[in-house]
């Protein structure tokens, strides 16, 4: 009986140590661009926001695609690869420098077309300089950050624009009323509708007149077909994406 007792014991320690190596890794770096304890810190990162918003963060690095277009190998990797059903995934492949950032499940809806804009200016300047993990570290911090406050986490990245082109608008109405004020000072001079008043009695002689067409301009502008500005698409595996991705 008490044989059986720590055979039952050290197969539940052999479960516990396996079933960890088993789960699929949130950080894969196949194109070997961190170095051990940076990849160990980054892969503790990204547990803990993936276990603590039940949402899977994971990032991918490949030395080559294999011929596949970015969004499909980052989409299948996902689908594939034994991760939630909901999460973000940021693929790197060093071959053509290629990133692509695909989102499944809720992470369309936590994570749209203006999260993963976001997303993207946030990490191509440090892909771009080599900094992969600065880079990283920024992707995974700024997930963290979006998928706890939302909208608010990024929303603000187009206010000073906004607020500029504001401040434009009050001061090209400011500078209107203060000239339309001026203009009205001005009481010794006033517009002429005809040109009759600017032409000596009997210097014009008008002996005949005619209108002639001579010719016309067509402008044709192409009709923009509609769209919903969704990157939503369907991956090999019939599960619905969205994101966006570029060179670096």
């Amino acid at each position: 009986m008490k044989k059986i007792s720590l055979l039952l014991a050290s197969l539940l320690l052999c479960m516990l140590f396996v079933t960890p190596a088993l789960a699929a890794a949130r950080l894969v770096d196949s194109a070997d661009l961190l170095s051990a304890s940076s990849y160990t810190a980054l892969l503790f990162k990204l547990d803990g926001i993936s276990n603590e918003q039940n949402f899977d963060v994971v990032i991918v690095t490949v030395h080559s695609l294999g011929g596949k277009p970015p969004r499909d190998y980052a989409d299948d990797y996902f689908d594939y690869g034994g991760y939630r059903e909901n999460g973000i995934l940021l693929l790197v492949s060093m071959e053509e420098r290629d990133y692509y950032i695909s989102t499944c499940g809720t992470g369309q809806t936590k994570f749209p077309d203006a999260a993963v804009n976001y997303l993207k200016k946030q990490v191509k300047p440090t892909l771009s300089n080599g900094d992969y993990a600065m880079s990283f570290n920024m992707f995974a911090e700024q997930c963290d950050a979006i998928l706890r406050g939302g909208k608010s986490a990024y929303a603000s990245e187009g206010s000073f624009p906004k607020m500029a082109l504001i401040a434009l608008i009050v001061g090209l109405l400011v500078a209107f009323i203060m000239v339309s004020v001026m203009k009205g000072k001005l009481k010794s001079v006033a517009a002429q509708r005809k040109a009759d008043a600017y032409v000596r009695q009997g210097s014009l002689a008008v002996t005949a007149s005619n209108e002639r067409f001579l010719y016309h301009t067509v402008t044709r502008t192409a009709r923009q077909s509609q769209s919903s500005g969704s990157s939503s698409h369907t991956g090999s595996s019939g599960r619905s994406h969205g994101g966006s991705g570029g060179k670096f």
